[in-house]
């Protein structure tokens, strides 16, 4: 995930041609860039869910938008708007508190519940944007212990927390040098390391949850009044 820019609607992970030719057709096309454009940032969180202008800037009918809206809508990136229709999830504080803890023991039940022999071979990620990403990190830790039901859950608790994200260097100027601590971590095979590096980073946040979801509410203000 990319972070230090606001993503655009129709400039989400997959292009336009090869979102269209993915996961079984038009319907989990628009599912995969809507959900893209939610986790990059690029819908305004106080703003109410446009079906048509996003049918139109997909080159879709409403009806695929809004089948996905709704599969998003239970996957918990999308709330029922005051006057109706959906909008991007607001987290509160105490909600997002509550986020961190509950990702945080889930990854440390990973490395628990993972064989010590994987937990050594874990594959740190090489490579990641210029500013720093958790995602690999974290996905690499899910799969340790080979259920893939779990490395979904946790990927999807992530994809809650991508707003989080986009906003935090301003607190934390300092992320890169925490993922090289982590991947170093991760390299080592020492699971003791990489529990230390976990209870840091979620402390850390969940430390600084007032803050972060100032942060992320303040983004979308601004963004929605240019």
């Amino acid at each position: 995930m990319a972070r230090g820019r606001r993503a655009e609607i129709g400039d989400s992970s997959a292009s336009k041609g090869d979102a269209m030719t993915q996961g079984g057709g038009t319907s989990e096309a628009v599912y995969v860039r809507l959900k893209a454009a939610l986790v990059d940032g690029a819908i305004e969180s106080h703003a109410r869910l446009d079906i048509a202008k996003i049918a139109h800037e997909f080159e879709v009918s409403p009806t695929p938008v809004r089948e996905a809206a709704m599969r998003l809508l239970g996957e918990g990136l999308l709330e029922s708007h005051p006057r109706g229709g959906m909008r991007p999830l607001l987290i509160s504080e105490v909600h997002l508190r509550a986020l961190l803890e509950v990702h945080a023991r889930l990854l440390l039940l990973a490395i628990d519940w993972a064989p010590p022999e994987t937990i050594a071979n874990i594959q740190a990620p090489q490579v990641w944007d210029e500013d720093g990403d958790y995602d690999e990190l974290f996905d690499a830790i899910a799969r340790a212990p080979g259920n893939t039901e779990f490395a979904a859950i946790l990927s999807r608790l992530g994809e809650r927390l991508a707003a989080f994200r986009l906003v935090e260097q301003e607190i934390f100027p300092d992320v890169a040098v925490e993922i090289e601590t982590m991947r170093a971590a991760m390299t080592s095979g020492s699971a003791a390391s990489l529990r230390r590096c976990l209870r840091a980073y979620h402390r850390r946040r969940m430390a600084h949850a007032a803050q972060l979801a100032w942060l992320a509410a303040r983004k979308h203000i601004v963004a929605s009044d240019e």
